[in-house]
């Protein structure tokens, strides 16, 4: 009786804690799998110009023409001069 009261109690906890921890704006929920909770990921930068944020891992891709620096994507020098 006394594992089934734990299990249930466990049950809830688990469900009351997913179901907080998954509730925010602008950002994208994943879930730990060793634990079934659910977390959410916010990047910083949410987005940049001339490239896109990948919201899984917020790794960021320049457009073409464009290649990173720092968090920004910046216009490729063609190294041309006068």
């Amino acid at each position: 009786m006394k594992r089934i009261i734990f299990l249930f109690v466990t049950c809830i906890i688990l469900t009351t804690s997913s179901a907080f921890a998954s509730e925010s704006v602008g950002t994208v929920g994943t879930t730990d799998v060793s634990t079934g909770l659910n977390f959410t990921l916010a990047c910083n930068p949410a987005s940049v110009s001339n490239g896109t944020v990948n919201v899984s891992t917020c790794t960021i891709t320049c457009d073409s023409g464009f290649q990173l620096s720092g968090q920004s994507c910046v216009a490729v020098s063609t190294g041309g001069g006068g």
